[in-house]
Parts: C-alpha cells; sequence; structure tokens
C-alpha cells in the first residue's frame, strides 16, 4: 500500500537503490523516504534529497510532493516522525481492513528450516489469521500449527498489517504468492489439484512477452506507441552512452521508456521488473545470471546481449521504426457511375453502372460519391457481366458491382482505387 525507501544519509543512492525506486514507481504506491543514518558525522541529507530529485522524487521542502523523514535506526531519532508519516498517508489513502472474515495475506519469504519444516513470512492484508486454520497458499495447503510474532513470540492469532511466522504450510512457496484460509482440508484439496493442472498445462507453452520481432503485430492489434527497456551495461560511461543513443531515437509518435537502467549483468530482479511491465532486456557488453536466464525463459521474457553498440541501436531503430503509422499511397484504378440499382434476395444490393474511366476490378477498395461528398468507403465484393462472374471490366462497359452497403443510389459515383502501405523510417 505504501513504499517506505530506506537510503543511508553517508552512502546516498546506490545502484540497488535506483532498482527499488524503479519497482515502487512501477506498483503505483506512494512513496515516502526514511533517510537512515543521520546519527554519523559524515551523514548528508542535502546530498540525499539533491540525488532523490534527479529520480523525480522531489522532497516537499524543496517544493516536491515526495514525503522524506531523518531518522536513525541506530539511536531511534524520527521514528515517531516515520510512524506518524505513514499514518497521515494511510488516512489520506483509506487504507482500511476487514478483521472478521477469513484471513488473507501476502507471502514475504519463504524457507525451510531443519526442526520446524516449511516457514513462511506473511504479512496478513485482510481478516484474523489463527493457529488451527486450514490455509492454501501456491501448490501447497496445510493447517496452521503455529504463529510466530516479528520477536520470534509464540501468538495465537495474526491480524492485518501484522507481520507473523506460519508454520504448518506443507511446502515452500514463491515470495509474492497469496495465503488465504478456506473452510476445510476437502476444499483446500481441490484448490490445489486444480493449480497443478492448470500449471501442467501452462507448462506446455511458455507465456510469450514482448519480442522486438512482434513489435510490429502489437502495434497494430493495441495502438502501442512506446516501448518499454530495460538497459544493464558494463560501466556506468557506457550506460550513458546507451542511453543517450537511444533517447535520439524517440520521436513524438514513438518513443523509448526506459522501465531501469542498471550497472552490472542482467539479474533476477530485472526479469521481475519486465514481466510485471513487459518490458524487453536489452544487455551491453554484459552476461545474464543463471537465474535470470532460467526465470526469463520460463516467462517468456526476452533478453538480448549485445557486443557492439551500433548493432543494439539499429536493432531498436528497427523496432521503433514498426511502430510507426504507416503511409497509405492509394492508386487510382477507375470510376463507374450507377444507372439503376438492384436490391437481390441472395446478391444482396447490386449497382448496375457503365465504367466511365479506367477499369474496375473485384477486391479493389472504393468509395461511393454522391454530389461532392464521399460517402462511404467499402471493397467491391462482387463484379458481373450479364450473369457470369468477372474479375474486371473495362471503360466503356456496364456491369453490376456488389458493395456491402444497401443504401447506393442511381446517379452514384464509384470510384475504385488501390492502397499500398509505405512503411515509414527514423
Amino acid at each position: 500500500d505504501i513504499v517506505i525507501l530506506v537510503i543511508a544519509a553517508d552512502d546516498g543512492v546506490k545502484p540497488q537503490t535506483v532498482e527499488a525506486i524503479d519497482h515502487a514507481k512501477l506498483s503505483g504506491a506512494p512513496i515516502i523516504v526514511a533517510i537512515n543514518k543521520v546519527d554519523r558525522p559524515n551523514a548528508n541529507i542535502d546530498m540525499v534529497k539533491q540525488e532523490l530529485s534527479r529520480y523525480e522524487l522531489t522532497p516537499e521542502d524543496w517544493g516536491g510532493k515526495t514525503i522524506t523523514v531523518a531518522v536513525s535506526a541506530k539511536t531511534g531519532q524520527g521514528i515517531d516522525d516515520l510512524l506518524e508519516m505513514v499514518l497521515l498517508q494511510a488516512e489520506v489513502l483509506e487504507l482500511k481492513a476487514c478483521y472478521d472474515r477469513p484471513a488473507v495475506g501476502i507471502v514475504i519469504e519463504a524457507k525451510l528450516s531443519k526442526g520446524r519444516g516449511p516457514v513462511i513470512t506473511a504479512l496478513i492484508q485482510q481478516g484474523t489469521l489463527k493457529v488451527g486454520d486450514i490455509c492454501v497458499c501456491g501448490l501447497w495447503w496445510g493447517k496452521v500449527r503455529a504463529i510466530h510474532d516479528d520477536r520470534g513470540k509464540l501468538i495465537d492469532k495474526v491480524i492485518p498489517s501484522i507481520p507473523a511466522e506460519i508454520v504448518g504450510i506443507s511446502g515452500v512457496p514463491q515470495p509474492g504468492e497469496t495465503i488465504f484460509v478456506v473452510s476445510d482440508e476437502k476444499n483446500a484439496r481441490q484448490i490445489i489439484v486444480g493449480r497443478k493442472e492448470e500449471k501442467e498445462r501452462t507448462k506446455q507453452t511458455a507465456p510469450v512477452h514482448l519480442r522486438l520481432e512482434d513489435l510490429h503485430k502489437k502495434i497494430e492489434e493495441e495502438k502501442l506507441k512506446q516501448l518499454k527497456i530495460i538497459v544493464k551495461a558494463d560501466v556506468g560511461g557506457t550506460l550513458e552512452a546507451v542511453e543517450e543513443a537511444l533517447n535520439k531515437l524517440s520521436t513524438k509518435e514513438v518513443q523509448i521508456r526506459f522501465i531501469h537502467k542498471g550497472v552490472g549483468s542482467v539479474n533476477y530482479s530485472d526479469v521481475l521488473l519486465a514481466e510485471v511491465s513487459d518490458a524487453i532486456i536489452v544487455g551491453f557488453k554484459v552476461t545474464s545470471e543463471p537465474q535470470a536466464k532460467d526465470t526469463a525463459r520460463n516467462k517468456g521474457i526476452q533478453i538480448r546481449i549485445y557486443q557492439i553498440i551500433y548493432e543494439l541501436i539499429n536493432e531498436v531503430k528497427l523496432a521503433l521504426e514498426g511502430m510507426l503509422t504507416p503511409h497509405v499511397k492509394r492508386i487510382f484504378l477507375g470510376r463507374a457511375k450507377v444507372l439503376k440499382v438492384f436490391k437481390l434476395s441472395k446478391a444482396g444490393v447490386i449497382a448496375g453502372s457503365i465504367v466511365e474511366k479506367g477499369k474496375i476490378s473485384r477486391g479493389s477498395y472504393c468509395e461511393i460519391i454522391r454530389g461532392s461528398e464521399v460517402i462511404i468507403k467499402k471493397k467491391i465484393v462482387s463484379l458481373k457481366r450479364f450473369k457470369d462472374d468477372i474479375r474486371e471490366v473495362t471503360q466503356g462497359i456496364e456491369c453490376g458491382i456488389g458493395v456491402e452497403y444497401k443504401d447506393v443510389r442511381e446517379s452514384d459515383y464509384i470510384d475504385v482505387f488501390l492502397e499500398e502501405k509505405i512503411e515509414r523510417k527514423l
């Protein structure tokens, strides 16, 4: 609901901080910045605020909208102020939870403990979780045997916004999975069986996220005009050069949006970010971590690694050119004048016409013109000479023209043309 971004006052914004900022922005949750370690002699709060401004997180006291609080985890300085800001933000957002319902929460972490078996660290979002409840989480279920609070103390129940360790689930789920209470064991088993069957079905074909090669099709389907990219490079200077070169490709019509930029290999976090934002991962002179490769393959996310900057730029340029709306060149074929209109039960409306200019071809586009006004644009679906179907009719010959339009009238003109799409270049 609310992101608290913790930044050390003596270190400032680091690469991992930038990753956290990008994830937070993508979540859409409001961000409160806790500037920690202000008790240290080399703490520089103004430096942190200045760096935050570069990432569109301008502090309130600098004229922006981002709440920043100076704190010290060691001495406790500013912690009450931080909590007050969190509560204030929660009031503004009207964040509320119902306690009197079956519990629903989110898995923060999960591990296999030698003495206790699978242990889930979860945050309850709605309802009250109690010892003895039957829970489903991911592909696992179980009866809650024990609940520990954040200090390791055994408790009987846990309410919304309170983190807890839960023991009793039969396996180790993934972080981010939902944990929820069901009515009985039979219901839990049915849910798990259904989820396992669904997983087997989806395993056959990995989900396909956006690929550079498929970008043009995506444009036509969804009118996409923005290419989302995650860029990783070997060093900071190279990253800046790649970013600058790619920014020059953006136009008013199509543009590149950098979801995240960083130095180092393509990691698991990059793949997760690409999944939720439907972005392409582009790397320059870097490698991909094994976990990132496996996750990307399973989730159908594309990672492109380049050793030559011109290859990177050219491929992205080609993708952007596919996003440009092509120019349509119209080639005039011919004109026919409607002499009589026939309404047939099977064939529909047939315009008995004479070709005055050029030729009329079946399957071509046409415009019906009444006076000086274009009434409608349609396709010629049929063309007849007496009772015979024909492909085209030339100047001076009478024919029957069939179009998918019922209100064709005598003295209308039918202009026929071809449309040629010309791809545009940046």
